[in-house]
């Protein structure tokens, strides 16, 4: 008899949630400014291997995400999905986001993964156990552009316990953030 007082509470939550959350589209680009990947052998010897293939070509890679955010105290959490395409292949997976928004400067991190969606020329990908953490600072200009730096992991329990391998990627980013 316990668990539905428990219930209640737990419906009545959930029900209060949407008058007090936003909800927050965001497309924009972004253009990767180094590519590696953080190696370890079993003996502990650290590695660091930097893909030089930038410095030679300039790609965009535009994203997009759609996010319930709701404020707490000074930072926004939101829950929803993010995109990256490069338009013969999208890639869709889960994604939390945590925002603090210091003045005209914004810094996320967002996590993501765990389940993906492909849509384009090849759907079959197997990449259930990735995460991937993305941290990244914005300078608002205007109400909804911003303009920053991020970083990226690329985290499977399936590669860093066999290689101990983990990729990671550098960039920057143009964004517009829109809110309703």
């Amino acid at each position: 008899m316990r668990k539905i007082p428990l219930l209640i509470a737990l419906l009545l939550a959930l029900l209060a949630f949407p008058l007090f959350a936003q909800l927050r589209v965001d497309f924009g680009v972004d253009v990767p400014w180094g590519l590696g990947a953080a190696a370890s052998d079993f003996a502990g010897n650290d590695q660091s291997t930097q893909v030089d293939l930038l410095s030679s070509y300039v790609f965009l890679l535009p994203e997009g995400s759609l996010l319930y955010q709701f404020p707490v105290g000074p930072v926004n959490l939101g829950v929803g999905a993010r995109a990256f395409t490069l338009v013969v292949e999208t890639l869709v997976y889960p994604n939390l986001l945590a925002e603090v928004n210091l003045g005209p400067l914004a810094v996320d991190l967002n996590v993501g993964g765990g389940a993906f969606l492909f849509f384009g020329v090849y759907n079959n990908l197997s990449a259930s156990s990735v995460v991937i953490p993305d941290l990244s600072a914005y300078f608002k200009i205007a109400k909804i552009l911003r303009l920053g730096i991020g970083g990226t992991l690329f985290y499977s329990s399936d590669l860093y316990s066999s290689s101990k391998t983990l990729p990671w990627m550098v960039y920057l980013a143009a964004r517009i953030s829109l809110t309703f």
